[in-house]
């Protein structure tokens, strides 16, 4: 099995694909419906190479899960060869979650349920108002991801386990035009460490 993809790895390649369909990416990029359509084939694209992938499952937007990696999986020892016919035997691990979100005030929600879902990446894509995202009147990303991590935290059985990674990628909305992926449109990487939100450095 080839290494699973990280928080980083998930970024930077996310990106790359944006910008190597920037044409279609900045088209897309005004209307929600050509945007989650493209969105899709996105993040379709990025699993694809490791994983097998799901649209809704759970009603998460996109999954990509792997069969399991132990030894006993599919061996003469599994229960398939024990007892042929009995029940189908399933066995396979959830590996990244994905969720996109249209709305620049309800991307929140789909934080809370992906704490819910155990697997080994999370993601959330969601948008903010360019003219907040660094303000100093308490909308910016820094605010709102603030007040996301706490909710977390308060979370009776959503806490992120030791092995599982937790990331945000939040792209300005609001603007009249989006002529550059960098800097109008300006995706930016938070990954979840130690109960706080910290911007992710990406080398």
């Amino acid at each position: 099995m080839a290494k699973k993809i990280t928080a980083t790895g998930f970024y930077k390649i996310f990106i790359e694909a944006l910008k190597d369909n920037e044409a279609e990416t900045r088209k897309c990029y005004k209307n929600n419906v050509d945007w989650t359509n493209h969105m899709k084939r996105t993040i379709e694209m990025i699993l694809r190479p490791k994983y097998e992938t799901n649209d809704e499952y759970f009603r998460i937007d996109k999954i990509g899960w792997t069969a399991s990696s132990h030894p006993d999986w599919g061996s003469t020892s599994s229960f398939k060869q024990a007892a042929p016919g009995l029940v189908n035997e399933r066995c396979w691990d959830l590996d990244v979650a994905v969720e996109y979100e249209n709305d620049p005030a309800d991307w929140t929600d789909e934080v809370i349920k992906l704490c819910h879902i155990k697997c080994g990446l999370k993601v959330v894509i969601g948008y903010a108002n360019y003219n907040d995202r660094e303000s100093k009147d308490g909308k910016s990303d820094d605010d709102k991801l603030r007040l996301v991590a706490k909710c977390m935290r308060m979370l009776e059985y959503g806490q992120l386990g030791a092995e599982e990674e937790f990331l945000i990628i939040l792209g300005n909305c609001g603007k009249k035009s989006y002529d550059n992926i960098d800097e109008d449109i300006r995706f930016i990487p938070y990954e979840y460490k130690n109960g706080s939100f910290q911007k992710l450095i990406v080398g």
